[in-house]
Order: structure tokens, then sequence, then C-alpha cells
């Protein structure tokens, strides 16, 4: 499964470089998040959602799908890096590119899982879909839930500091500004009870 997804990954990568879009430079933006950092802050935290629905008995975890909006920057070495487009990113419709993500938890197993302040706000988030419709699934009329699907938009932030370089955050109504669709990511949610 990581050969295929590696290889998918590169030749993505590949296509993109031959789309005739020239890829940003380095220093173009303000916060450089590249693709596998963000990837590995999503599968913690999808993985600390499947153990606490587990543990709370809220419907359980069955697959997300990340959309994530990408550029394409060069690297010192004259290859490409892929980073994930941020809130400060300048950035247009013509020179990004999307990347669609599927990962299934595995059981959780072994010790509780620790995700970091980086992405505990998407993970709350997350969990606040489970038990709303784990509570209104307790109320009459009785209708079996058998899934649940649900569509979330998160940005990547730059972080407060101490430490944390960027933040994945859950778009709101308290979040502000002016946020540009092709400064947001987008996760799909399925849960089965």
């Amino acid at each position: 499964m990581k050969k295929r997804t590696a290889c998918t990954l590169f030749l993505t990568v590949l296509l993109l470089s031959c789309t005739g879009f020239p890829p940003i430079k380095n220093g173009e933006t303000k916060l450089e998040v590249q693709v596998e950092q963000l990837i590995r802050e999503i599968k913690l935290t999808l993985a600390k959602v499947a153990e606490s629905t587990a543990a709370e008995s809220l419907p359980k975890l069955k697959s997300a799908t990340v959309n994530l909006e990408t550029q394409l920057s060069t690297s010192a070495g004259g290859g490409f890096r892929l980073l994930v487009v941020s809130t400060d990113a300048k950035v247009t419709e013509t020179n990004t590119q999307k990347i669609r993500i599927k990962l299934v938890p595995e059981p959780v197993k072994g010790a509780p899982i620790k995700i970091s302040s980086i992405s505990e706000n998407l993970a709350e988030a997350i969990l606040s879909i489970s038990r709303g419709v784990a509570k209104a699934d307790d109320m009459e009329p009785r209708l079996d839930l058998t899934e649940l699907t649900a569509s979330m938009r998160f940005v990547v932030k730059q972080g407060a500091g101490g430490g944390v370089r960027f933040l994945i955050v859950p778009v709101t109504v308290d979040l502000g500004g002016d946020i540009k669709e092709t400064h947001t990511h987008s996760i799909e949610l399925s849960f089965k009870k």
C-alpha cells in the first residue's frame, strides 16, 4: 500500500510538472508545509478519532478522504517539493494542484494515541460530528443509523510559536477573514455504527 501511494504521489508530481504552469519559487510563501508533514498529522488525528469513538461507543470512523490544495516549489537541488497551501500563500487557481488521498484507520491497539497541538482542533471538530449524531440517534422516532458521511473544511495556518510551525484549523464561523477556496482543504468522513 505504501508503495502504491508513493508511486501515485510521484506520478502526480511528474504530471503536474509537465502542465506548463510555473511552479512557485522558494520564498513566495511565508509558511512551507510539505504534504507528507500534513498527512502525518492527519493520520495521527484520525487514529485518535478512531480510538475516541471506540472508547465512547460512538459511530466508528470507516474512512477519510483528504482533499488538499497544493503548490509545486523548486528546491535548491533542482527538484520539486509539494507544499500544502496555507492561509498566507499567494496562490491562484492556475498555480495550484489538487490531491485526493483516501485513508482507512486500522483498529487501535496498544498505548493511547497522543496528538500534537497542531491537529487537536481538527480531532475535536471531527468527534463533535460523531457525538452529535450519536445523541440524535437516541431520540424518538427511532431510526437505525447505518452510515454517516460528513465533509469538513480546514485551513493550514502559521503556528503561534512554542515550537509549533503550523496549525490545522477547522473552518468555523469564528475563523473570520476572507478565506479563499484555493486556501482551504477538505476532509470527507465516513462513519458506521
